[in-house]
């Protein structure tokens, strides 16, 4: 529900972006709306600040000004897909190993994700079942 309100706010703010293109757009609303962008695109392999820049209206360089006084879009991106892979390896029963979690998640190589777990929450990922051992 909270996903599609997001996705539903990015859809009305790009229209209103378009439509009074001759203004600028604040840093803050356009960061809302790219993150909201973003955070319906994490699924997506090839999602890109192109892509999201496109879909907003702007410029890329102007999307990247939006992030600029903190967490890069990427990081961003980034960041959102491994707080999804922490929650999907916690669920009991989950059927995904560490590396099929990795894939869904858009990190492609399954040791990089490993090391950045690692970085980030200060443990390698393991799925609840695998933590007795």
């Amino acid at each position: 529900m909270a996903h599609a309100a997001g996705a539903a706010s990015a859809v009305l703010l790009t229209g209103v972006i378009r439509t009074h293109a001759s203004f600028a757009v604040p840093p803050r609303s356009l960061r809302a709306a790219a993150t909201a962008y973003a955070d319906g695109g994490l699924r997506d392999p090839d999602l890109t600040p192109a892509d999201i820049a496109r879909a907003l209206n702007v410029s890329v360089r102007t999307l990247h000004r939006a992030f600029a006084d903190g967490e890069s879009l990427m990081a961003y991106v980034r960041r959102r897909r491994l707080e999804g892979a922490r929650r999907e390896l916690g669920r009991p029963g989950s059927p995904y190993t560490v590396a099929e979690v990795a894939a869904r998640r858009q990190f492609a190589d399954p040791g990089h994700f490993r090391r950045v777990h690692r970085e980030t929450y200060g443990q390698s990922p393991r799925r609840p079942e695998d933590r007795s051992t």
